[in-house]
């Protein structure tokens, strides 16, 4: 599980939350970002913008969903969407 706490540290203006995930949710988010990557056809760890596609990833795994296929299968279309508005 994963909990939410506002860290002492950061400025009041800008509250910031850190997200703290288990070793189990870890696992998870890193299984559907290679699924991801292999749905991309590229690497998951070599290629230009794997760290964006992780932090799709995350930001799924952060809104609630936790079905490792329907993670990986929508950041794949959220990176095609974004790569698409990059080319010129």
């Amino acid at each position: 599980m994963r909990s939410r706490h506002k860290s002492k540290e950061q400025v009041v203006a800008h509250p910031i939350y850190v997200f703290s995930y288990s070793t189990r949710d870890w696992d998870l988010m890193n299984r559907a970002h290679k699924r991801a990557s292999l749905l991309l056809r590229r690497s998951s760890s070599k290629h230009e913008h794997a760290n964006r596609l992780a932090r799709k990833v995350m930001d799924l795994f952060d809104k609630g969903m936790r079905d490792e296929d329907l993670i990986s299968k929508t950041a794949a279309q959220l990176e095609q969407e974004a790569a698409g508005r990059t080319r010129l």
